[in-house]
């Protein structure tokens, strides 16, 4: 079955040498409808009581276990339906979202070693105005759970950019003080 804006994570998505995937979890994206994994949960969850296992910045993950019954699977289709008639053709002229998957990661900067960073003076600052900044401390996105700054790092437009739109949508941040990504922790030099 074909819902036009979903795509479903299968066993073709891999190269040919991946073993398999696991058949009990159907992941699926809505990108394609100008949704992030995030905003798609919300409306399956306030709209249709479905409740994911896992939510990421491109997709939800949905468990299927021994208490699941036909009519569940059955309302997590028309509940994907749903969101394809309702945001599709709305979607369609606005233009894509920016996709900040891997990019800050693609170019670091390190100034100071994290031990270094570790114990350097800081202050805190909003993080409008943390770019050029030695970050001083770890803030961590959950998911994926990797690192966008590390103590000891510049702060790239890029990152701060990633963050920002992490902090839009409401993405759990570990390793911060500030785990609302107002302020961060940056080295006084």
């Amino acid at each position: 079955m074909i819902i036009p804006g979903i795509s479903v994570l299968d066993l073709p998505c891999f190269a040919s040498d991946f073993p398999a995937i696991d058949q009990l979890r159907i992941t699926f994206s809505a990108s394609d409808l100008q949704l992030s994994g995030y905003e798609a949960d919300d409306i399956l969850y306030e709209g249709h009581q479905i409740v994911s296992e896992l939510v990421g910045t491109q997709s939800v993950t949905f468990a299927v276990n021994l208490g699941t019954r036909v009519q569940d699977v059955e309302k997590l289709v028309q509940s994907a339906k749903h969101l394809s008639e309702k945001y599709f053709c709305a979607n369609s002229s606005k233009p894509i979202k920016e996709n900040f998957v891997c990019g800050p990661l693609d170019k670091i900067s390190v100034h100071l070693t994290p031990r270094e960073a570790f114990f350097a003076k800081k202050r805190r600052v909003r993080i409008e105005d943390s770019l050029g900044e030695i970050c001083g401390e770890l803030i961590c996105p959950y998911p994926p759970g990797i690192p966008v700054l590390i103590p000891g790092e510049v702060v790239t437009h890029d990152s701060l950019s990633y963050l920002m739109n992490v902090r839009q949508q409401g993405i759990t941040i570990s390793g911060a003080a500030d785990v609302e990504l107002n302020s961060i922790s940056v080295c006084n030099l």
